[in-house]
């Protein structure tokens, strides 16, 4: 009998390992279904910064010949860059009132339309 209960014993443990295993997972996979279906990203230990209005930029001899990316990142402090280049893909930066693709460089004058963030 006591060769029995140690076997049950050892695969009751087993069992709760496992179990303590898969609930790990179950809680990342839970993480994940909620990030997708709220935007909201529940691992992130800081807030993003928030833009709330629309910005109008006009270029200086400063920032002429700055990639329009890299002109967005210093001047969006605190947002990923993944926003900012899914802001750029999808048309919402504009400058001059006309779509622009990551690569375009800024000229003096320009107007850079930057769209909310939340």
């Amino acid at each position: 009998m006591s060769e029995a209960v140690q076997s049950v014993a050892q695969l009751s443990a087993a069992i709760i390992s496992r179990i303590a295993r898969y609930s790990n997972i179950i809680k990342a996979v839970f993480h994940i279904i909620v990030e997708k279906m709220t935007g909201n990203d529940v691992f992130m230990t800081e807030q993003t910064t928030e833009f709330p209005k629309v910005q109008f930029v006009e270029i200086d001899e400063v920032h002429e010949g700055q990639r329009i990316d890299n002109f967005l990142i210093t001047k969006l402090k605190g947002v990923p860059k993944s926003v900012i280049y899914r802001i750029l893909r999808k048309g919402e930066v504009r400058v001059n009132k006309g779509r622009i693709k990551q690569t375009y460089k800024l000229l003096n004058g320009d107007v850079v339309r930057i769209p909310p963030l939340e």
